[in-house]
């Protein structure tokens, strides 16, 4: 790595700048991946308990995991300046 170039930390591993674009594709391949799995669990849970609590459960759950976000100290950084870090 050369000097000047920094890396990111993400779940306890690094990741260079060079990595960033494949290690997102990489995730949007997975997320896309379970699209049919989390379509056949929906169809599943309509079945079961009906349309109108199944919108209902999804929207609550998508609400908190909004709300969840803003209690993310680092989506708060984003935006801010940079720390300063003292080269000696």
């Amino acid at each position: 790595m050369s000097a000047g170039e920094t890396q990111v930390k993400r779940s306890g591993v690094i990741w260079p700048p060079s990595m960033y674009g494949r290690v997102f594709r990489a995730l949007q391949s997975m997320t896309a991946a379970f699209v049919p799995f989390a379509t056949a669990i929906v169809g599943f849970v309509i079945e079961g308990v009906g349309l109108i609590p199944t919108v209902v459960g999804f929207g609550l759950v998508y609400v908190a995991i909004t709300l969840g976000m803003l209690l993310n100290p680092a989506l708060r950084r984003i935006g801010a300046a940079p720390p300063t870090v003292a080269i000696s």
